[in-house]
Formats: structure tokens, C-alpha cells, sequence
């Protein structure tokens, strides 16, 4: 049996090959359904990441079906027990468990410098060949954890529990540590209306919060609005958008603002949106942009609080499952454009250069 899959070959090169599948020594295999393309993907496929390996297939956020299961598989499933013709999704990274990160620190594996992760550094030319999700076929090592998928979910949506999970890490953080306010509500702003910050807006607003989310594309904030974002405003100049925003926040700034956009620009301007003392969560800036000036004084006197946001463990997809049920009625917006494993190249283009859609998705079967 073969699998179509997308070959990240090198730098900004990729190829749609044939590949057999290998007989299953470990773990499982996954009939891949879809894969959504990360807005991390088209960092990957430039080659900004010192971790990816070449040859390699593309994509983490995978789900599919299972369709065989090792004797000695040890892939844990987070939410039951599982067989074949289940519908799970993956959760793409597994941490050495031997590092200081790992063994002293629990609560910060996703941070492990030896982490494998599906789509980056899983190489072809050993077992399991397959490992990514921009394929037919993906097979899941032992080690690694899947979360069974609501059947009744439309086709495409399983992909949105791995970026989901990340921002309700990212929520967590947020508020715990941001510092409650008297007689008023928590100021809040979400740059970035892409799948990140729109579903860090979702959850905020389903906790009885009223972020704002600011953004370029006129079509991300018609959609923010439709799903019940009232507070979405259309990026304008700097100076006037930090004017309208500080005006909304009492004329203090925001007490806590979500980086999600990823560009050196947004990350200036973040610190232009939040009050003194406030709180600021990075989230966008995953990949390296590049580098920036900021001066120690500003953090100092304003007594500024960054704080960096990246990945999610195991234990965020269930709370991701409540909140995808949650605006389940809006697939159609959210779910969009769908591209074929052979437009996988157009599927990367349209994340790095935002023209079209909320969250991209490739149909793998």
C-alpha cells in the first residue's frame, strides 16, 4: 500500500510523492482525513527552524482514522479507550521525559530542547517514514497521545483541536496573570484575528469577558463580528487605532494584550495598547522575524509583564473540544479555504501571506 504525501525536501522545496507504507512495527496507523496548515508551516518550509529535518512530511495538525494497531503499541489516548475506526487527532509533540525540563519540571514539557514533533523533525528515512500529517497515511509512534474526535464533527474540523489547545493554555496564562480590577471589567485586546486570536477571543467571550480584536484583513473582523466578537475593529494607523483603544479602556490601555498577529510590527505595537503594569502575552512570534529594539527602561518603569505563550500539553484538548463545540454552528466561516494534498504548495502560500479564509486546512483523503 502507498501514500501520497507532501516531501519537505530542503529549503523551500517540497514534492508530492508516492511512498509505501511500512509495516506497522509500533504504534499505529491513521487513515489522515485533513491536516491544517499551521501558521507556523510556511516558517517551517523557509527553513527558520534549526530543529527540521530533511526529508521529512509537512503538517502536525493531523486527524484521521485509525485503521491498524501494533501488538505493543503504547500510543495513549487521552479521553478513552481506542480501536480501530476511531476518529482521533494528534497531539504532535512528545518531550525526551530525561531532561531537566522534563523530570524537575512537569508543567513545562512542551518546552523541552529535545522535543520530537510530527511535521519538523520525524525524518523518512527511518521508521516511521511516515510522520506527518500532509499524507494519505500517518503512523503514530509509541509515546506519543491522540484525543478521540467527535464523529458527529464536519469534516475538517478535528484539525482545529491541536491550535485550540494552544490558545487555551494561552487564556490560562493570561488571566492568572493579569491582575483583577475593581468596579470595572478586565480590559482586553487580541491582535490578530487569524485562528489563534479569534479563538482566544471565543473563550474570553464565553467566560463573560469583552475583548476587543484588532486586525488588517477586513474579512477576519466581518467574522469575528458574526461569531459574536461585537468588540472587532479594523486595523488603521497605529497612532489612531492606540487611540481608540486606549479611549475604550478609559484612556489607561488595556490590562492585558494577546500577541497573536506574528510580525515584528505587531510586536512593537503591543506594548502601544497596554496600561502600565499591564500584561503582555507572545504568542505570534513562534518562528524567529527577526529582532527588535526595546528599551529595558520602558519594562522597568512601566512595570510591563511579557510573557511568553507556546504549545499546549495533553491535558488542554478537552477544554479545546468544548470550546470547538461551542461555535460549531459557524463551520463554514471558520473552516476555510480547503486545498488538496497536491495544491499543497498553494495551502502554504495562502497561510504566509494571509489572502484568503480563516483556518486552511489540506483534504488528505
Amino acid at each position: 500500500m502507498n501514500s501520497k504525501c507532501v516531501v519537505l525536501e530542503g529549503k523551500e522545496k517540497i514534492e508530492i510523492k508516492e511512498v509505501e507504507v511500512p509495516e506497522l512495527k509500533e504504534g499505529m496507523l491513521i487513515k489522515v482525513y485533513a491536516c491544517g496548515v499551521c501558521g507556523t508551516d510556511p516558517h517551517v518550509y523557509a527553513g527558520r527552524f534549526k530543529a527540521t529535518q530533511y526529508p521529512s512530511v509537512l503538517g502536525h495538525e493531523l486527524y484521521g482514522e485509525i485503521v491498524g494497531i501494533s501488538q505493543n503499541c503504547d500510543v495513549e489516548c487521552i479521553n478513552g479507550d481506542i480501536a480501530v475506526g476511531d476518529i482521533v487527532a494528534l497531539v504532535p509533540g512528545k518531550s525526551c521525559g530525561v531532561c531537566p525540563y522534563c523530570k524537575e519540571l512537569p508543567e513545562e514539557e512542551q518546552i523541552c530542547p529535545h522535543r520530537t514533533t510530527y511535521g519538523l523533525n520525524v525524518p523518512m528515512d527511518k521508521y516511521p517514514v511516515l510522520g506527518g500529517g500532509y499524507s494519505e497515511y500517518a503512523i503514530i509512534l509509541n509515546g506519543f497521545k491522540v484525543y478521540k474526535v467527535n464523529k458527529d464533527w464536519k469534516f475538517g474540523y478535528g484539525t482545529l483541536l491541536e491550535p485550540v489547545a494552544v490558545t487555551t493554555k494561552a487564556v490560562e496564562k493570561g488571566l492568572k496573570n493579569s491582575e483583577k480590577t475593581l468596579n470595572r471589567e478586565l480590559k482586553i485586546v487580541i491582535q490578530g484575528a487569524g485562528t489563534i486570536g479569534l479563538f482566544i477571543a471565543i473563550q474570553l467571550k464565553n467566560m463573560g469577558y469583552n475583548p476587543y480584536i484588532i486586525d488588517i484583513k477586513p474579512n477576519r473582523i466581518e467574522t469575528a463580528k458574526k461569531i459574536g466578537i461585537n468588540r472587532a475593529i479594523l486595523m488603521k494607523e497605529i497612532e489612531q487605532t492606540t487611540k481608540d483603544i486606549q479611549k475604550e479602556c478609559m484612556g489607561l490601555g488595556a490590562d492585558l494584550v494577546y500577541e497573536c498577529a506574528g510580525t515584528l510590527e505587531a510586536f512593537n505595537q503591543s506594548k502601544e495598547f497596554v496600561r502600565r503594569g499591564g500584561t503582555i502575552i507572545e504568542m505570534g512570534n513562534f518562528a524567529d522575524t527577526g529582532e527588535t529594539n526595546i528599551s529595558p527602561s520602558i519594562i522597568c518603569r512601566s512595570e510591563y509583564k511579557y510573557i511568553g505563550s507556546v504549545l499546549a500539553t495533553a491535558k488542554y484538548y478537552k477544554l479545546a473540544e468544548k470550546v470547538l463545540d461551542s461555535v460549531k454552528e459557524y463551520y463554514e466561516d471558520i473552516i476555510c479555504p480547503i486545498y488538496n494534498l497536491d495544491e499543497a504548495q498553494k495551502a502554504i502560500d495562502n497561510v504566509a501571506n494571509k489572502k484568503q479564509g480563516l483556518k486552511t486546512i489540506i483534504k488528505c483523503k
